[in-house]
């Protein structure tokens, strides 16, 4: 069998379920992804090179189940919170998940390689889940140690800063990139197509802050929610 052609990604696919049957990781298209806590984690693994002999790379990625909510939020396709998790990996509109670890194995038979792929997943999810919960994700993100679509992993930090209650960043990350992002062209709701995802949530996250300045000329403070209310049913 020749080395990373279809048949060798479908017998991936094919040992890659089999053998993440009672681990806590589900299989889709050669990904493997679970959820733990309040995080989505995912495992990947890629060729080292052409050569067979240098290995496969595994590597695990996450994000917080949070941020994907926030995006369809603001592209106006909250239809997508009813899709399965394997839609946070593989679906068009979602928050690219940034690889924080990796290790290599130097096994590339699927038959033999596909559970060294979970074993070492295993070994690696402890770790990932005490620097998700010790670090700040979109420190995380920005440094993250795999090559990612450049417009994806944007939308990952804007979201990412604007979660962590950095209004001020996200906005300027935003801005920053604001011609790189995808167009909303294909959302439903008129009054976002054409905009892109960058100009959307600008709007969104200051339209947010009005909401919650207060009103001084009635002398209370405006109620906080809106977007958080809608997403989490409470405040933030």
């Amino acid at each position: 069998m020749k080395f990373m052609n279809s048949q060798y990604q479908k017998d991936m696919q094919t040992h890659l379920r089999a053998a993440a049957k009672g681990s806590g990781w589900k299989q889709a298209k050669g990904v493997v992804f679970r959820q733990v806590e309040d995080w989505f984690i995912a495992g990947q693994w890629k060729s080292v090179s052409a050569d067979p002999a240098d290995g496969l790379r595994i590597e695990i990625l996450a994000k917080p189940m949070a941020i994907d909510p926030m995006l369809w939020q603001v592209m106006g396709s909250c239809d997508n919170n009813d899709q399965p998790l394997s839609f946070r990996h593989w679906g068009f509109f979602v928050c690219g998940a940034p690889v924080l670890d990796f290790e290599v194995i130097k096994t590339t038979e699927p038959e033999r390689a596909a559970p060294e792929v979970i074993a070492r997943l295993q070994k690696m999810l402890p770790k990932l889940i005490d620097k998700l919960g010790s670090e700040k994700f979109s420190d995380l993100a920005q440094a993250s140690l795999g090559n990612h679509d450049n417009w994806r992993m944007t939308e990952t930090i804007i979201h990412a800063l604007w979660l962590e209650g950095d209004n001020e960043g996200a906005v300027r990350y935003a801005e920053h990139n604001r011609g790189s992002m995808s167009n909303s062209s294909l959302i439903a709701d008129a009054s976002k197509a054409g905009k892109t995802h960058n100009e959307l949530v600008i709007e969104a996250i200051k339209g947010q802050e009005q909401r919650e300045t207060p009103d001084e000329s009635e002398g209370h403070t405006a109620p906080k929610g809106g977007f958080w209310q809608r997403i989490f049913g409470k405040s933030a």
